[in-house]
């Protein structure tokens, strides 16, 4: 496998990610003046950074180490206990 075909498939495989009905993420493109950012070539291949991925505390840890490795540009956390009982 080639890079370019390697760097597509992980391309993919973060736009699947983020829109995907059934992903239990909360997560935040980063805007302007962000921190975040990914190389010049993944962004013309339609990549966009991420600055804030959020899980709930109900996720597995796999789908964390998942979310830390899909965009390791963004700060991934779970969320916070209290917060999600007043959103439930």
């Amino acid at each position: 496998m080639t890079w370019l075909s390697r760097t597509a498939k992980y391309i993919d495989e973060r736009q699947q990610a983020l829109k995907s009905p059934s992903s239990e993420w909360a997560y935040r493109i980063a805007g302007p003046g962000s921190k975040s950012s990914v190389p010049w070539f993944r962004r013309m291949m339609g990549d966009e950074p991420v600055e804030t991925v959020l899980l709930g505390t109900w996720a597995a840890e796999e789908e964390f180490q998942r979310a830390k490795s899909l965009f390791p540009e963004a700060h991934v956390e779970r969320n916070d206990p209290f917060w999600e009982q007043l959103v439930w």
